[in-house]
């Protein structure tokens, strides 16, 4: 509290608690002793000191490249991470596209993002896989094309996703009655194509994309 005895700000108080880039490689790093595999954005149980997501930290590093430069560089002292990092033992698309397909054998829908237990060999995730498929419209050349050999697949590649005029509305729409926003790790709650409704709103948090109109890139 203040002198007076006037609590702080929100915002301030939670600016203040936030920890610097150099803690957060430290406690990354502690987080990952005796692991045999990275810390990944679905791990919600592992969060730093102020709260936020290790995951998301250490996806952000790896796809980034943040790693050349100090004090992201220390993550690398870690063989996990650096063997991660450098994508060594990582399948290539082809061989993600057969592991796919035969994870596929007997489904009714689609392998989702929130399907955590779904991964590749290499322990990458077959749920964005198929998502980042689907956005980057992937499928419309090799080896991504044999994707479309299933037909639960080739059904859900060629549906129309939502614009985002209506994400917003869904998001409004759920939010009807709640009290606090939908955490990016809530699994349950999605938006018509079955992406999570908390991740959408992160990205419309962390993009600062409310600060203008929905556009077809939101």
């Amino acid at each position: 509290a203040r002198p007076g005895g006037v609590p702080k700000a929100p915002q301030r108080a939670e600016r203040e608690h936030r920890l610097s880039q150099e803690e957060k490689v430290k406690q990354f790093l502690a987080a990952m002793r005796g692991r045999d595999s990275p810390i990944f954005r679905r791990s919600a149980e592992y969060r730093f000191k102020d709260n936020t997501s290790m995951g998301y930290f250490g996806e952000n590093c790896k796809t980034g490249k943040r790693c050349g430069k100090y004090p992201y560089d220390q993550l690398l002292a870690n063989p996990v991470l650096r063997r991660d990092y450098y994508d060594e033992g990582k399948l290539s698309a082809l061989q993600k596209v057969h592991e796919f397909l035969e994870a596929m054998h007997g489904r009714s829908k689609p392998i989702s993002r929130c399907e955590a237990e779904c991964v590749f060999s290499d322990n990458a995730s077959m749920g964005r896989f198929w998502d980042r498929c689907k956005t980057r419209k992937r499928c419309a050349k090799p080896p991504y094309d044999q994707l479309l050999v299933n037909d639960v697949l080739r059904t859900d590649y060629h549906k129309k996703l939502p614009s985002p005029q209506q994400k917003v509305a869904e998001l409004l729409q759920e939010m009807q009655g709640r009290h606090m926003p939908i955490p990016q790790t809530d699994s349950e709650t999605l938006l018509s194509h079955g992406a999570r409704m908390g991740l959408f709103w992160t990205r419309c948090k962390v993009g600062s994309l409310c600060k203008r109109p929905p556009t077809a890139s939101s």
